[in-house]
């Protein structure tokens, strides 16, 4: 026979609805997917702010974040490069809703979280790419992505300091797709 549980009183009013991430497991590989959204969140136990960015790959909804910390950069240059946005390496003023309803590509690995298995994007690449062989897509990536990773900080270590940031806006370029 059952337990008797006794009732209480909850408040349901600050519930959030099920967020929009879904992390299916699929194959590993590379997928044609798409930028679904984009909000400013906070990453790490020091709440550093981020963008995670929700990316649509087949059925599944994946969490891509983005920090603002000078050895993250990359991330969200590669993303908005994969999107089809040239990112020239220079101090810029980004608009990360650019790229939301824009194609690129992919590659899904397994993750492994409280005994479930689901997959995350490892990397992100121009949706090009996958129409070629499956060896290109990776040599063009790492042929690509290794020099910038080393050469970004070495271009952005000269402001680091906030005195030395431009003061003006019109030195920041926004960074503008309406010419693409």
């Amino acid at each position: 026979m059952a337990e008797k549980v006794s009732a209480q009183a909850l408040d349901f009013s600050n519930v959030k609805e099920r967020g929009p991430i879904n992390p299916i497991h699929q194959a590993e590989g590379d997928y044609r997917a798409t930028v679904k959204s984009v909000q400013d969140i906070t990453m790490g136990e020091t709440k550093r702010p981020a963008w995670m960015f929700i990316i649509t790959v087949g059925k599944g909804n994946y969490p891509y974040r983005c920090g603002f910390n000078e050895n993250e950069l990359w991330k969200i240059r590669n993303l908005f490069v994969a999107c089809g946005i040239a990112v020239p390496k220079k101090r810029l003023q980004v608009n990360p809703s650019k790229i939301v309803g824009r194609d690129l590509g992919v590659s899904l690995e397994d993750h492994e979280y409280d005994g479930k298995v689901s997959s995350q994007i490892a990397a992100t690449f121009p949706v090009t790419e996958l129409e070629g062989a499956d060896d290109e897509p990776v040599d063009e990536e790492d042929g690509e992505g290794e020099p910038e990773a080393e050469e970004e900080p070495e271009e952005e270590a000269a402001p680091a300091a906030a005195d030395e940031l431009p003061d003006e806006e019109d030195e920041l370029e926004a960074l503008d797709i309406e010419d693409l």
